[in-house]
């Protein structure tokens, strides 16, 4: 460990111990939190920094949405609005948030998409709106206590296990490990497609001291599919230039590097917001027979109206992905009704 972090270890335990007092006052009832009639299910982690959320999000949507009538509410990280919103069909990712954007471009005709900064407002204000919703999915909710979900789901990284982290600023966590206790279900996300009984009962060892029960820890890899061109035209990329705006884009690198030619690799920060002379430089660097690949988050922004006169879809592609359990998926997937049932019959009653 360098020194620089060796002296922000007094600022780490500072922070650590504020977050602390703040969650035993939620824990003693001191704070309260509201309650809805109908069930929500809360999707987060300790770590700043991807974790896969997105995907989760998008697998519980699958999931639910044929059943039941689904909303998502987001803050809507990096958006240039504030308050409650409500997506509509004029909405971008400036508007509403990138994340967002990509759940409404995606499932908007089947789901309905908001956000707000202030979960509880959120809630009362999608149910005015949308008084038939009957399941409510929380994004990036883990310490945002002022609402009590009927299913918290914690996300950790296969390579980057919370156990192994620090609070920041010397290391990535939010809050200390033990809050991993107040989540229901742990899914360890971007494991291996492969991972041997060995390397699991590693993790579940580690994991251990911080769950409540013991099966409560699911194994899910990133399961990539077949890049889509802007256009929609079935033709693969042969040549690709990668480009990405992701907290962590090793994943995606490490896949396209298995299923194409990589010229080059060009990185942004995490929730990058594309500039026209970004879409133009990023065009001029191709040769001929060369496209540019880059990931499903980073698309819905690209696909923006001000690109529109710049950018050549037929040379762009972007890679979807989707969040796959190693296994007891099934598992998985009866804890999320079990957990929404009681409440969701009693609101269809």
């Amino acid at each position: 460990m360098g020194t620089l972090k060796v002296l922000l270890f007094p600022l780490a335990w500072l922070f650590g111990w504020v977050t602390s007092i703040r969650n035993f006052m939620y824990d003693q009832g001191w704070i309260k939190q509201s309650e809805f009639s109908i069930p929500l299910i809360g999707v987060g982690n300790l770590a700043v920094g991807g974790t896969g959320k997105t995907p989760t999000v998008e697998y519980l949507i699958r999931l639910l949405h044929q059943n039941y009538k689904v909303a998502t509410l987001s803050r809507g990280y990096g958006r240039v609005t504030n308050g409650f919103r409500l997506a509509q069909p004029h909405d971008n990712p400036q508007s509403i948030g990138d994340e967002p954007f990509q759940f409404y471009r995606s499932f908007g005709h089947e789901v309905s998409v908001a956000v707000d900064e202030n979960r509880s407002r959120g809630i009362a204000q999608l149910l005015h709106f949308r008084p038939e919703v009957e399941v409510v999915l929380l994004d990036d909710v883990f310490q945002h206590r002022s609402v009590r979900p009927d299913g918290l789901i914690l996300l950790t990284e296969y390579h980057k296990l919370f156990t192994n982290d620090f609070l920041m600023p010397v290391g990535r966590l939010r809050e200390v490990r033990s809050g991993a206790r107040r989540a229901d279900v742990i899914i360890v996300t971007k494991c291996p497609a492969i991972l041997d009984e060995t390397q699991e009962m590693m993790i579940r060892k580690k994991l251990a001291p911080y769950t409540r029960f013991q099966d409560q820890v699911f194994l899910a890899t990133i399961q990539y599919e077949q890049p889509v061109r802007f256009d929609n035209a079935p033709i693969p990329p042969s040549h690709v230039r990668l480009v990405s705006a992701l907290a962590d884009g090793r994943l995606f690198e490490e896949y396209c590097q298995t299923i194409t030619t990589v010229k080059e690799t060009v990185r942004f920060a995490d929730h990058y917001d594309y500039a026209s002379h970004d879409v133009q430089s990023l065009q001029n660097r191709l040769a001929v027979g060369e496209s540019i690949l880059t990931t499903e988050k980073d698309m819905v922004k690209l696909m923006d109206s001000q690109f529109e006169q710049i950018l050549d879809k037929g040379r762009w592609y972007y890679l979807p992905i989707r969040l796959a359990f190693l296994k007891d998926g099934a598992k998985f997937d009866a804890w999320v009704r079990s957990s929404i049932t009681p409440k969701s019959q009693g609101n269809r009653n």
